[in-house]
């Protein structure tokens, strides 16, 4: 294991951070603003965990216009699938 697999599982250890990579690797790529919607967290508290789980490349960040979008995707060398199973 490798200390970008480290940062991964260090990353969802937290709880809310796990509920919302969980999230977005089943819901496929959404918007910020349908992830608050999912969670009891203000939208400055959701930012900052995702902005975490990009960090850590558990999450790809897309800009669309002014819409931010994330898409979980794996580049933490445990494998070249899509996303690796860190929250599942």
């Amino acid at each position: 294991m490798n200390k970008k697999c480290l940062c991964c599982f260090k990353a969802v250890a937290d709880d809310s951070r796990a509920a919302i990579y969980s999230f977005v690797q089943k819901a496929g790529q959404c918007g910020v603003s349908q992830i608050v919607g999912n969670f009891k967290l203000t939208q400055p508290t959701v930012s900052y965990h995702l902005s975490e789980l990009a960090k850590t490349g558990l999450l790809k960040r897309i800009k669309k216009g002014r819409e931010v979008y994330y898409e979980a995707i794996c580049t933490c060398g445990m494998g070249k699938e899509k996303s690796c199973p860190v929250a599942d």
